[in-house]
């Protein structure tokens, strides 16, 4: 329930105030100074991708950009990248988003054109160090921000593919809402194939595989922890300076000194858990956990999601379809009259297919993700949100 909670219930619109991020922090524009230029047309969001979506009068618009339940109606995402994505050049040059952001003491080309990709622990308005591949000896390690060079935003990007390739075989990713008697393991196969299953939500790309019976490396860390692992592995620098991974001393749950449960009054039980530190190559299962690896320049998932967490998605709204129909003779099927390709460009939009309940409607049950709301009614349970059709041409040969 968490998982799905932290990841998949919520989505990052950009609106806010804007600020000075200086080290006297002030606000410049007000947040419903923000607002009344979007709603104009004349303003954008911190998140650049957001845009407006109207179909309403203007009062109602603004009305919802101003509510945090009902923002998400009136507004789209441009240009989203889907995690499914096995393409390692696309996984790189969303990783390269990050390059030239001036941050810290760091100029948007220092130390150089092709080591400038910046992923902060956070923003920092002080004068951090931009600290490229510091040994966690020197204390800029521990006070500057994380600084890739694109050789390692490529190994990264090869890693994430081959962490998701490996990841869609196993289907069962959560422990609630199993029905008694069901295989949760399944292998979905077609014609004998295996069915590789993709991300269905952010959640199970963020999070873990919440079930005991897989892997320790799917079940213990998310896609993209598992990914920096992998490519330190293979010389990425990313967690550890020194890699592979010699140099800071490695802990494990043997090290761990457990506390015995304490149940007595007004005091909380505790137990530790070596669970917590696990961390293993994904293909030779050896032990690659480190007692650096939460050093502020020590590349962890949340970083990267800092960084490209807002433009991610599991699926695209947008889709181009072709479809095809002829005439044949009445007097010989094997012979076509005349035939027509079209091809038309198809959005799924907020709104429901029944206008009558409104786009922030809960779809699914606020106790369990898997069933629906008891209050969507049939059409919009059945049918979702509504598709429109932006744009239509008719094919010739030389485009098919």
């Amino acid at each position: 329930m968490a998982n799905s909670a932290i990841y998949d219930r919520f989505f990052l619109s950009g609106a806010a105030p804007v600020i000075n991020r200086a080290k006297v922090v002030t606000e410049t524009k007000p947040l419903t100074t923000v607002l009344d230029e979007f709603a104009a047309g004349t303003g954008r969001f911190a998140n650049p991708r957001t845009k407006l979506f109207t179909t309403r009068d203007p009062v109602t618009v603004r009305t919802m950009l101003a509510d945090h339940r009902r923002i998400a109606g009136t507004i789209l995402s441009d240009g989203m990248f889907n995690v499914n994505s096995t393409s390692v050049d696309a996984w790189a040059a969303l990783l390269a988003s990050a390059k030239r952001n001036v941050m810290g003491s760091a100029t948007e080309l220092l130390p150089g054109s092709d080591k400038n990709a910046r992923f902060p622990r956070a923003v920092r308005a002080d004068s951090a160090d931009y600290n490229y591949k510091y040994a966690f000896s020197d204390k800029k390690a521990w006070t500057g921000l994380a600084t890739l060079d694109d050789a390692q935003i490529k190994l990264l990007a090869k890693s994430i593919v081959e962490e998701t390739r490996m990841r869609i075989r196993y289907n069962h990713r959560y422990q609630y809402g199993i029905k008694n008697g069901l295989d949760v393991h399944y292998v979905i196969k077609n014609r004998g194939v295996e069915v590789p299953l993709p991300y269905i939500g952010l959640a199970q790309f963020v999070n873990r595989f919440n079930c005991g019976q897989y892997p320790n490396q799917v079940s213990f860390q998310g896609c993209l922890q598992n990914a920096i692992l992998r490519a330190d592995v293979d010389g990425a620098n990313l967690s550890n300076r020194n890699s592979p991974m010699t140099s800071a001393p490695y802990y494990d749950e043997n090290k761990l000194t457990a506390v015995p449960s304490n149940f007595g009054p007004g005091l909380i039980p505790y137990v530790t858990n070596g669970y917590n530190v696990n961390a293993a190559d994904p293909r030779t299962g050896t032990y690659k956990s480190h007692s650096l690896r939460a050093a502020p320049t020590s590349l962890m998932q949340s970083d990267i999601l800092e960084a490209v967490g807002s433009s991610l998605s599991t699926r695209s709204d947008t889709f181009v379809i072709r479809c095809y129909g002829d005439v044949t003779d009445p007097l010989d099927a094997s012979r076509t009259l005349a035939g027509c390709w079209i091809e038309a460009v198809v959005q799924r939009i907020p709104e429901f297919c029944d206008p009558s309940q409104p786009p922030e409607t809960e779809v699914c049950k606020s106790s369990d993700g898997q069933l629906h709301n008891p209050l969507l009614n049939q059409i919009n349970r059945t049918l979702g949100r509504r598709f429109v059709i932006l744009s239509t041409r008719t094919l010739t040969q030389k485009d098919l």
